[in-house]
């Protein structure tokens, strides 16, 4: 189920970010985002997922912010 979606900065652009939520595999709460955003060569998709009880907020914004 989405739970979010909006608009970020990659890369100095405007980008797409959809996370979602729901139940995984092994019955874990799951968290997943992709985020669209203008690559070197055309269009790109980032696409992260952990169990909720695992993700870092912190640490995917860290690493959205350092894509070059």
């Amino acid at each position: 189920k989405v739970v979010s979606q909006d608009e970020i900065t990659v890369r100095g652009l405007t980008a797409r970010r959809v996370v979602s939520e729901g139940i995984n595999s092994v019955n874990q709460p799951y968290r997943q985002m992709n985020v669209i955003f203008q690559g070197n060569d055309g269009p790109a998709l980032l696409n992260l997922g952990a169990p909720i009880a695992q993700w870092n907020q912190a640490e995917v914004d860290a690493m959205l912010a350092s894509i070059q």
